[in-house]
């Protein structure tokens, strides 16, 4: 309360001082005086009535004060502002976000890839949204649509998928996905990927069946078979391992 008094009078003899505006109305939402809030952002918005942040941060109050469909309007102002540039979606998707509205925040980042025509914009805001969703479906194809740009990084795709692939329903969606993607556009990527799943599920048999595509597909002569055999022994699946070295040899 004390705070809240001392950047008040602050305002009032310097109302164009951001860090003043700031910290009255970050004082009233620790007070949960909503609409205080709400009005001081609202006089600030007379002064710069065309920037993004302040209806961001309006949306915020409004949807805190349970104003919902006001907390939507300012959030929409914020996008009609700038409609095609990627920060006013990425600023009212962040606001959705410390307010755990998920499923509106994944659908404002969707939103924002037509508007800016850019299928590839926030691919990992969109994941991390779908991970804490437990939409691991939806997670893998966006790390799989960011793979497709950046063909080399399949172990960087590997570690963000690890974030979920041990727990059995997650690698299943991530299994499903990939095996999906791969009937629509088979490459060497995805292959591993799927391999490096059924590794992960100790799923030594199915692993086996994909390392041989691999080692087909790439003319490996054997080394991709062998590279498999390898771990397959490190995880004592014995009889597997028997078979790839086994065939591994065969190919060289």
């Amino acid at each position: 309360e004390r705070a809240a008094e001392l950047y008040r009078g602050l305002l009032v003899t310097a109302p164009g001082n951001f860090t003043y505006f700031d910290g009255l109305q970050r004082m009233y939402v620790q007070l949960k005086r909503y609409e205080d809030a709400v009005r001081v952002i609202r006089e600030r918005i007379t002064l710069m009535p065309n920037d993004p942040m302040l209806y961001g941060m309006l949306g915020t109050v409004e949807y805190r004060a349970g104003h919902e469909p006001d907390a939507t309007r300012a959030w929409e102002r914020a996008i009609d502002i700038a409609p095609t540039n990627q920060q006013s979606y990425r600023l009212v998707a962040t606001h959705m976000i410390e307010n755990r509205l998920l499923d509106r925040a994944a659908e404002v980042y969707r939103r924002g890839r037509a508007a800016c025509r850019d299928q590839q914009l926030f691919t990992f805001e969109l994941a991390q949204l779908l991970v804490a969703s437990m939409d691991y479906t939806g997670a893998t194809e966006e790390y799989l649509r960011w793979l497709e740009q950046n063909p080399a990084q399949i172990a960087f795709v590997e570690n963000r998928l690890a974030a979920f692939s041990y727990k059995d329903e997650g690698r299943a969606a991530a299994t499903r996905a990939v095996q999906s993607r791969l009937d629509r556009q088979p490459t060497p990527g995805l292959y591993e990927i799927l391999a490096w799943l059924y590794m992960e599920g100790k799923e030594f048999d199915q692993a086996f069946q994909v390392y041989r595509r691999i080692d087909d597909n790439s003319s490996a002569d054997g080394v991709a078979l062998l590279a498999f055999a390898d771990r397959a022994v490190r995880e004592r699946s014995y009889d597997v391992a028997t078979r790839a070295y086994r065939e591994a040899l065969s190919r060289s």
